[in-house]
């Protein structure tokens, strides 16, 4: 590989690193990366990265934004947004029958109904999409790089599935040029201390009689990929179960460490009905009380990944 071409590299997954995203406070932008991880599944299951803006699209991006995007009523759930202003980003272009997005867009603001009588239709640009294509193990780079800097661990799998991603072992470390912090390997287990092994919405205890926990696990309820700390009073010792389910906003916290149900969640089964029960639980004491979960935390959970409204709590 010439070095022309792995400076385009380079210059891509700068350009992902730095997308034009709204980050205020903590604040998810998950718009963006959802539609390159669509963009990542077309050029590695159709070898293109033009997508048309059309009913089948919005349907499929309105559905991940429901599953993976940030609770809002505001534009966060709205596909046409991040299709229209990736072009901000320069790495993507939109073509309609009036001509090329970047050059009518402005200041006119394109919904749904116009994005699809105009036929628009957006690709990556001829640079970018010609070296991805080049190079399969870059877009999986990318994959991993977009799923580790804009959403917790227990949903990448998930997302994966959701968009016929395929990635493999030998794309698992970033590029050279990442900024991102490194994880704390005492985080898991000073947690887990904390609760005394124990889960703090199930009581699960699992473990091995030759030494170890079982699906018991460390939970960052600020998400480590959006500036929360590998601070004990940052994290929850959860099962498996209950870990994917606050990550995906089924449950949360009040600042009185009370668990939230959102009434989003629904299921006749036993199971089902047994996770709405937890609703009104109050978190068992931690070993030390400062331990605890931190209201801070608490509420950027609130306000980022839990799916309100709640399940009323009895008093």
């Amino acid at each position: 590989m010439n070095d022309f071409h792995k400076k385009d590299e380079r210059e891509w997954l700068d350009r992902v690193d730095n997308l034009a995203l709204y980050k205020r406070e903590g604040r998810r932008a998950p718009n963006k990366p959802l539609l390159l991880l669509f963009i990542m599944g077309n050029l590695q299951n159709k070898q293109t990265s033009q997508i048309a803006y059309d009913d089948a699209f919005h349907t499929k991006m309105k559905s991940l934004l429901a599953s993976y995007g940030r609770k809002s009523k505001t534009e966060d759930g709205k596909p046409n947004y991040a299709f229209r202003r990736l072009i901000n980003d320069n790495i993507w272009d939109v073509q309609t029958v009036e001509g090329l997005g970047s050059e009518i867009f402005e200041p006119r603001n394109y919904w749904r109904k116009e994005l699809t009588t105009l036929e628009a239709v957006g690709q990556l640009t001829q640079k970018y999409e010609k070296v991805l294509l080049d190079n399969p193990a870059l877009i999986q780079t990318t994959i991993r790089q977009l799923l580790a800097d804009h959403w917790d661990d227990t949903l990448h799998a998930d997302i994966c599935e959701a968009l016929g991603l395929v990635i493999d072992e030998l794309s698992s470390k970033r590029h050279d040029h990442s900024s991102k912090r490194k994880r704390d390997s005492e985080f898991r287990k000073r947690v887990i201390r904390a609760y005394k092994g124990e889960c703090a919405m199930c009581g699960w205890d699992g473990r091995f009689i030759s030494g170890g926990t079982a699906a018991l696990e460390a939970a960052h309820i600020r998400w480590h990929s959006h500036e929360g700390p590998d601070a004990t009073n940052n994290g929850l010792s959860l099962c498996t179960l209950h870990h994917k389910l606050l990550d995906i906003g089924v449950v949360g916290l009040t600042t009185d460490k009370r668990v939230l149900v959102s009434q989003d969640f629904q299921g006749s089964g036993e199971a089902t009905q047994t996770v709405r029960a937890l609703s009104g639980l109050q978190l068992p004491d931690t070993q030390d009380p400062k331990d605890l979960p931190s209201v801070e935390y608490i509420e950027w959970h609130a306000d980022e990944v839990f799916r309100s409204p709640e399940i009323p709590l009895s008093a």
